[in-house]
């Protein structure tokens, strides 16, 4: 009788087990405690599904993942039961890779509302509608404190590149905590007779902190170690942008390789 119940008791606490899962924080924005364990959420925490939330605010928000389970946006609005399906993001199989094809419309279409840059951005550019030399460059013009700024932007060969310190600068100072989210960017050209800056779009660039989001895309790899590169991909791509903004494909590609060595 004594091992029937050793084996019952041990049944038992298998089929818990089995009914919960791990979750592991990825990001939090405002304050979440678990109300079982006391914990407050931050990321690389890991964290029981039976747990319940408590909020500081009412718009905090926690973004957890599971490595079977996929990814889940807790809110106030779901935290009695952030763990069941309905809160799930769907699944993500693939993303169509379609970047800058470096011609006009698509060079509008990129700076175009809100993007995401993380650090810096490095473009390259159709050198047949835009040729950059010290005669031909795109520039960046934006409103501070009542002066209009224009912004000239670096530039190496068929790349352009925008720089958060360079572009927030003025007279090689910095502006403190820029609240600047209209951007207008020019294609100028100095000619004999005249000169002429084109006007191509308006945008709104998103910088974060590479190390920030270093740590988060990490922890979305490690959860996925058995996953394929699109799959890996498509994860970090709709969290990005759902949490974050728009980011360019081909970009994120980019940086995924220089930092995670991940490719195709």
């Amino acid at each position: 009788m004594k091992k029937l119940n050793l084996i019952f008791f041990s049944l038992l606490i298998s089929m818990l087990l089995d009914s919960q899962s791990i979750f592991k924080v990825i990001s939090v924005n405002g304050n979440i405690e678990t109300t079982k364990s006391k914990v407050t959420l931050q990321r690389g925490v890991d964290v029981n599904s039976d747990e319940r939330f408590s909020f500081g605010k009412p718009d905090a928000r926690a973004v957890l993942i599971n490595s079977k389970q996929g990814r889940v946006i807790l809110t106030s609005q779901n935290g009695k039961n952030a763990f069941s399906k309905a809160a799930f993001a769907p699944a993500m199989s693939g993303v169509s890779y379609r970047g800058v094809t470096n011609n006009f419309s698509n060079l509008k279409d990129y700076f175009n509302g809100k993007i995401l840059i993380i650090d810096n951005l490095d473009l390259k550019v159709d050198t047949s509608l835009y040729l950059m030399n010290e005669h031909s460059f795109f520039f960046i013009r934006y409103m501070f404190n009542g002066l209009e700024i224009n912004k000239k932007l670096p530039f190496k060969n068929d790349t352009l590149m925008i720089e958060k310190s360079n572009l927030y600068s003025i007279d090689g100072k910095q502006i403190p905590n820029p609240d600047i989210n209209e951007l207008k960017l020019y294609f100028y050209v100095s000619g004999d007779t005249n000169s002429t800056a084109t006007f191509i779009s308006t945008f709104d660039p998103f910088f974060v902190d590479k190390a920030q989001i270093h740590e988060e895309v990490q922890i979305i790899i490690e959860s996925m170690i058995n996953k394929s590169y699109n799959e890996i991909f498509a994860e970090i791509f709709d969290y990005l942008t759902t949490i974050y903004c728009k980011i360019d494909k081909l970009y994120l590609e980019s940086w995924l390789k220089t930092e995670f060595d991940l490719e195709k």
